[in-house]
This record gives structure tokens, C-alpha cells and sequence, in this order.
């Protein structure tokens, strides 16, 4: 239920320009906008769990806005200076910029592969891109598939006293290389086993096959494209007239505010905050329905 239950081809165009919209912000305040959107939605598909990628990224934050005065020397409000170089506010304050982007996508990121999965990718595209999908489907695979298969592995050693803590740094990294050995052995095994699979099934030597389609666009998907469409449409505007865009360097230098900038600005938060919305809309319905039974 939900953001995620909306027809695939609404949600991987709302991942798609919720990223390109924060890749285009340069004000602090429309990139916080982004942040708490993103963290919203990222923390409404983990649940709990997700307050400890949230808080994780605190610190790469902070991180990358210090990092960046090292590499940058230009601004005019000089803090201190190392071995001769200049550390600028307008440089820390530049990197909090980049570091903000980064973080808002990286948690964008983390929600879509939430709810991007693999027969929702398959089913926009399978019939356009049949091998590149293919492709890439499995490739999202492996990732959780080997991790799973690693741990069995390790723990299988841990059993008989082979775990990867066991002994000084030469064992550790001996049953370290076991298990990557093991690991590498099962993958190109499972290679071989789907290929055979595959052969068998007449994948590449058959016509063009028919795609089973399990979803239907509805009057509930209509109306979220139009409120998502508008939205992004008036948030793109204000950017293109540089309502969100910022001078760092050499001084700060903000543009100045127009009520067409606030209007996108609040456009910008509610297309970010669309998908929220709606699951908490959807999780007070479902409680509400729960309360009278």
C-alpha cells in the first residue's frame, strides 16, 4: 500500500526527477527541503531501521562540508591558515552545499531499490530493453544474493572453529580469502546453472515473447501524476530563473526573494514530500479501519 503501490511507471519517474531537482539546487534551504523529503520517505520504506542510515549520515556530512576548505582555498572570510593556505566560511559553506546534494541522493538512492524492484523494472522496460533489463535485474540481484550466500559461508567456518576472527592477521585474512574462494566457487557455478536454465527455456532463439503486465493505471495514479507533474513543473521554473541558485565563491550571495521564489520553493518540498504523504495518508486509513473492527 502506499507510494509503492502506485502503477511503476509514476514512481520511477518521481525517483528520477526528485534526483535531477536536487542535483540543480544550489540555495541551503531548498537542499534542506530535499534532505528532510528524502529522509521522510527513506525513513517511512525502512521503518525504525532506517534512523540509523539517517543519523549515519550525519557525520559524512559534516565531513565533506570541512573536507572541501582544505581543497578550496578561495573566499573572502578567511577562518585560519595551514602551511600558508587560506580556510574560507565560503568554502565550508560550499561544501555543505555538495555534501547536502550528496546525502539527499544517497538516501533517494536507498528508497529506490526499496521500492524499484526487479519486476517493476522489468515490467517498464522488459519490452523496450529486453536484455539490458535482463541484465541489470540480475545484477541487483547478486548484490543482496552474495551477501547472503557470504554469510552462510562464514558462518558455516564459524562452526568449525575457522570463523574470519579467529587466530592473528595472516590467519584472519587466510579464512578471509576462504571464504571469497568458496564465494567466488558457488557464483560462477550459479552461472553456469542459470545459462543451462535459460538454454533450455529457448531465451535468445525464440520470437518475441508477450510480457504479462499485473498492473493497471487507475484513477488514483492519474491523479497523483498530475499533482506530481505540476509540482515538478513549478519547481523546475523557479530553478531555471534561479530562485534556488547561490553564489558561494568568492563571497556568499543569495538571490533575492520573489513570490514566484517562494512559490516554487513550497512546490519543491511538496513534490519531495509526495510519496510521505501518502503512506502516512494510507497508514492512518488502514489504523482508522483497524479502530472500528
Amino acid at each position: 500500500m502506499g507510494f509503492v503501490s502506485l502503477h511503476p511507471a509514476i514512481t520511477f519517474g518521481w525517483f528520477i526527477c526528485a534526483i535531477l531537482l536536487t542535483v540543480m539546487v544550489a540555495n541551503p534551504l531548498w537542499m534542506a527541503c530535499a534532505f528532510v523529503g528524502a529522509a521522510a520517505y527513506y525513513l517511512s520504506v525502512r521503518g525504525r531501521s532506517g534512523w540509523n542510515v539517517v543519523l549515519g549520515l550525519i557525520p559524512v556530512f559534516v565531513a565533506l562540508s570541512l573536507a572541501n576548505g582544505l581543497f578550496n582555498p578561495r573566499g573572502s572570510t578567511v577562518l585560519f591558515t595551514y602551511f600558508d593556505r587560506p580556510y574560507t566560511l565560503e568554502a565550508v559553506l560550499y561544501g555543505s552545499q555538495t555534501a547536502g546534494m550528496f546525502v539527499t541522493v544517497m538516501l533517494l538512492f536507498g528508497s529506490y531499490n526499496r521500492v524499484m524492484t526487479a519486476d517493476r523494472f522489468t515490467y517498464l522496460f522488459g519490452g523496450v530493453i529486453p536484455a539490458l533489463t535482463l541484465v541489470l535485474t540480475m545484477v541487483l540481484r547478486l548484490v543482496p544474493s552474495y551477501m547472503r550466500k557470504a554469510k552462510q559461508i562464514a558462518g558455516a567456518r564459524d562452526c568449525i572453529g575457522k570463523g574470519a576472527a579467529e587466530g592473528g592477521f595472516g590467519g584472519r585474512a587466510c579464512h578471509g580469502a576462504d571464504v571469497l574462494g568458496a564465494l567466488t566457487t558457488w557464483a560462477l557455478e550459479a552461472g553456469v546453472v542459470t545459462a543451462d536454465s535459460m538454454r533450455s527455456r529457448g531465451y535468445g532463439a525464440s520470437p518475441r515473447r508477450t510480457q504479462y503486465a499485473c498492473y493497471r493505471f487507475g484513477l488514483r495514479d492519474g491523479l497523483v501524476l498530475a499533482v506530481a507533474i505540476v509540482f515538478a513543473c513549478l519547481a523546475l521554473a523557479g530553478i531555471l530563473q534561479g530562485a534556488s541558485g547561490v553564489e558561494y565563491l568568492p563571497q556568499v550571495e543569495l538571490p533575492s526573494v520573489t513570490p514566484f521564489g517562494i512559490l516554487s520553493l513550497l512546490a519543491f518540498a511538496a513534490f519531495l514530500f509526495i510519496p510521505s504523504t501518502i503512506d502516512l495518508r494510507e497508514r492512518i486509513s488502514w489504523r482508522n479501519s483497524i479502530s472500528r473492527i
